[in-house]
């Protein structure tokens, strides 16, 4: 199923010209910061599904990878952060094994644009090796659905609302235990965000 992010045309524009605040001035950060805060000693940073790659920017300190499909990479990713390093990634037919090479695996709200979150999810927890953070995650006490909404651009796509439930019995099944767990913004009970690391 393909959704907004493969757009060619539309996407790359509006994704540089959002005209949201930086990454560090909003309303999210926190939650995020206080996930990196407990990684802090660690050295490398996948950051699957990257976008703009805004967390180059933020959290420096770390040996980064951004990840994403090709035309986001080079017409978003590169034009942001000319000095990042990058590899082309499309979830949908790309090979998961890379992600052992890496001490953080950062998805910083790109489950929730999957609509085969499972089966993703399910792969990158179980090439992960270490440490995986999953920022404004779109949680429910429902069974897991999935609802059209736009984005960048106007452009219609799909998000993935994932049980809670559901969501804690993966990281478990994949040998994971929760770190830490927070809203990823506040008063939002409709997000969180989950600091993972793989012990069994």
């Amino acid at each position: 199923m393909k959704t907004a992010w493969f757009d060619r045309d539309t996407l790359p524009f509006a994704m540089l010209n959002t005209g949201a605040k930086p990454l560090a001035e909003s309303d999210h950060f926190p939650s995020l910061n206080e996930c990196f805060e407990k990684v802090r000693d660690q050295h490398t940073l996948l950051d699957l599904g990257c976008g703009a790659a805004e967390v180059f920017e933020t959290f420096n300190t770390f040996e980064y990878i951004g990840a994403d499909l090709p035309h986001i990479i080079d017409h978003v990713a590169k034009k942001k952060n000319p000095t990042a390093e990058f590899i082309y990634f499309d979830a949908n037919t790309d090979s998961y094994e890379f992600l052992s090479s890496y001490d953080v695996v950062l998805m910083n709200s790109f489950i929730s644009e999957v609509p085969d979150w499972y089966r993703v999810l399910s792969n990158i927890l179980h090439y992960s090796d270490n440490f995986v953070v999953i920022h404004r995650q779109e949680v429910t006490s429902r069974p897991s659905y999935l609802q059209d909404y736009k984005t960048y651009g106007s452009l219609t796509t799909i998000k993935s609302v994932i049980n809670y439930d559901d969501l804690k019995n993966m990281f478990v099944m994949n040998g994971y235990d929760i770190l830490h767990e927070i809203l990823s913004f506040p008063g939002n009970n409709t997000q969180k965000t989950f600091l993972l690391k793989k012990t069994r």
